[in-house]
């Protein structure tokens, strides 16, 4: 396997591992139409993800700590801004 092929699927993988937390969210994100936007952007992602990495594997790679972000600041805001507790 090239390094090409390796590091998309570490990448995607990463991402996949990091969308526990997203399906987990509904724990603490109101359902509708919150808990909706972030699986939204989510799933957004993947398809980014991987679309995007079939010519730069690293962005792959980078996807996972992206979305790892990008739902600390979403779960952060929403607990600060809106109130949401679990």
């Amino acid at each position: 396997m090239t390094l090409r092929r390796v590091g998309r699927w570490l990448g995607i993988g990463l991402y996949l591992a990091v969308g526990f937390l997203y399906l987990a969210s509904g724990l603490l994100v109101p359902f509708f139409p919150w808990l909706m936007i972030l699986n939204t952007f989510w799933v957004a992602g993947l398809v980014l993800a991987w679309r995007a990495s079939a010519e730069r594997w690293w962005i792959a790679l980078v996807s996972g700590p992206i979305a790892w972000g990008f739902w600390v600041l979403y779960v952060s805001a929403g607990e600060s801004l809106l109130g949401w507790t679990a």
